[in-house]
């Protein structure tokens, strides 16, 4: 595989982020690569014995998150910016689907979740050179509506932990995503940069919203 037949992302090969590309090599950055394997593993370890659905599709959208990112970082190529954003974007609109219309149907509950995952997706090709401002666009109002459903619940304080953790670790693998892609504290010298920062924080904060969606009635 040569990805150089393809079309690369516009940051491509130096402002991307700060982990050195291997030019010579299948795969591009492999500490991302590494740090990416989380989410499948997240989503492998836990989707053998969940019952529930709905919780298994979103365990299936861990999986995918986590080859996406695996592609993401192996080519640099356009397409995989897609797959890779489309994927944390799945994510979120699974819980919006999830709160709002699980109770309605299965259909109802997919057309939202692929409906949602597509328009949140193609801001990403709209606005190409602000993906942290697309993500933020998406975010932001997401954890709004989703605060806003489960006050109507009244969740355990354990759940409220757990809601306010996810965020607040997503909050900070943001800060460390953005950081990294300015190129700052970029050093040679380590093999942990921010954007695989990002991914760990990303994976725990996955794992805080499986049990919170597990434990949520």
């Amino acid at each position: 595989m040569n990805w150089n037949d393809f079309e690369r992302l516009k940051c491509f090969p130096q402002n991307c982020n700060c982990e050195p590309m291997r030019f010579e090599h299948l795969i591009l950055q492999p500490i991302a690569v590494l740090t990416s394997l989380p989410f499948i593993i997240l989503g492998l370890f836990y989707i053998r014995s969940e019952k529930d659905f709905h919780l298994r599709v979103l365990l299936g959208l861990f999986i995918v998150l986590g080859f996406s990112s695996i592609f993401l970082h192996s080519s640099f190529i356009l397409i995989s910016n897609f797959f890779d954003f489309g994927s944390i974007f799945a994510i979120i609109s699974w819980t919006l689907s999830y709160l709002y219309f699980k109770k309605k149907s299965n259909l109802t509950f997919f057309l939202t979740l692929i409906g949602l995952t597509i328009l949140s997706t193609l801001g990403i090709y709209f606005f190409p050179h602000n993906p942290v401002g697309v993500f933020a666009g998406y975010f932001i109002p997401a954890v709004i509506a989703i605060g806003f459903k489960l006050n109507q619940h009244r969740p355990t304080r354990k759940n409220i932990v757990r809601f306010f953790r996810a965020v607040l670790l997503i909050i900070l693998g943001g800060a460390c995503f953005i950081l990294d892609r300015q190129k700052v504290f970029c050093y040679n010298n380590i093999y942990t940069h921010g954007h695989s920062i990002w991914h760990l924080l990303v994976a725990v904060a996955l794992y805080e919203q499986y049990k919170f969606f597990k434990e949520y009635k």
